[in-house]
């Protein structure tokens, strides 16, 4: 641990450092978790068993060792370990910047996302669940899609299928701990795939609307404010279009009832109150307590609603409109959305 050089502070979990014992001065990502070592742990143990594959990042290259003692080997613990760094940034930050991106590209990347996807399901890991535009990373010269983060300890609601968020919403009513980290235990088996069709088709949303991410609330982290939020289209093709809706059934934008945003305006948190089709902002404490309030009250009731429907599906007795609420059975599979995909590039490339 004393042998590394901090470069930069990237968040709390993450820094660029180096190593110069190891490669003098080459950079390197050092990765832990200060709150929960157990996702540090669960992380650590899915890289060094899955097999190695260019979508995915490469396997720990060292684990960082600390001992404050400096003799007694027992006493040494894990702090954390280093991987490879990848200097082009992530997704996010090539939305962010506005930076035009060639069709052709954009459909590059989405068929590497779905085929990484396809490789996790047979993998011990099997499920992805942390999939946004921050975890993927932008290799060197052929500029492809490299997968990190692989702690499986959730990700933002507006990125979850409902099937997942509401688990979520759940343990932390009932502040019980067990779902700390999102496995596929907590999802059947066979809603697995459709939950990281939704995922993966939020970050289609982004690729070809150019957006960061997906809506301007406190529900994400975000640098800049996107022109327009999911699922408004303004640059996606109509078939794409069609991929996206049939691919994030169930999303609650689809059929809210909210009456007001919580958006962040530098240290503060303002409330957007809707109006027909205006929006004003507002924002002092006892509006924004009443505004959660509201906001909060309305999205239980959903997934009260959501959870009744759960059951009579799962025994069996689903009434009419179910199945609409759950959205899954109506998602695509990957190999679906794959082949739609591989259409479209072939289109395109016809087209130039």
């Amino acid at each position: 641990m004393n042998s590394l050089e901090v470069v930069l502070q990237i968040n709390e979990n993450v820094a660029l450092v180096r190593a110069p014992k190891i490669r003098g001065s080459t950079p390197f990502i050092f990765k832990t978790n200060v709150r929960s070592m157990k996702h540090f742990y669960h992380e650590l143990k899915l890289l060094l068993t899955m097999e190695n594959y260019p979508g995915i990042t490469s396997k720990p290259l060292r684990v960082v060792i600390c001992n404050e003692s400096g003799i007694d080997s027992s006493q040494d613990t894990v702090a954390g370990f280093l991987s490879e760094y990848y200097p082009k940034g992530n997704l996010r930050d090539v939305l962010e910047s506005k930076s035009p991106i060639a069709s052709v590209l954009q459909l590059k990347w989405s068929i590497q996302i779905v085929e990484t996807l396809q490789h996790i399901r047979a993998s011990p890991a099997r499920f992805y669940s942390d999939l946004k535009p921050d975890n993927l990373v932008i290799s060197g010269l052929r500029r492809d899609i490299i997968f990190i983060d692989f702690e499986q300890a959730g990700n933002w609601d507006t990125f979850q299928p409902p099937e997942t968020f509401y688990l979520t919403w759940m343990e932390k009513l009932s502040a019980r701990r067990e779902w700390d980290t999102l496995t596929p235990g907590q999802i059947f088996r066979h809603e697995q795939e459709q939950a990281m069709v939704f995922s993966l088709d939020k970050v289609l949303w982004c690729i070809f609307e150019g957006c960061s991410h997906t809506r301007n609330s406190i529900d994400e982290e975000y640098d800049r404010e996107v022109d327009h939020e999911f699922p408004e289209f303004r640059r996606t093709s109509e078939p794409l279009q069609q991929l996206i809706r049939k691919c994030t059934y169930g999303a609650p934008e689809y059929n809210s009832t909210e009456q007001f945003h919580q958006v962040r305006d530098g240290p503060r948190v303002n409330v957007e109150s809707s109006a027909g089709s205006e929006w004003s902002c507002h924002g002092s404490p006892r509006e924004v307590l009443e505004a959660a309030r509201t906001l909060w009250s309305d999205r239980l009731s959903r997934m009260e609603r959501y959870v009744e429907a759960k059951g009579r599906w799962m025994q069996n007795s689903h009434q009419e409109g179910d199945v609409q609420l759950l959205g899954f059975p109506l998602r695509p599979t990957l190999a679906e959305a794959l082949e739609i995909l591989k259409n479209e590039l072939r289109d395109t490339v016809f087209r130039a």
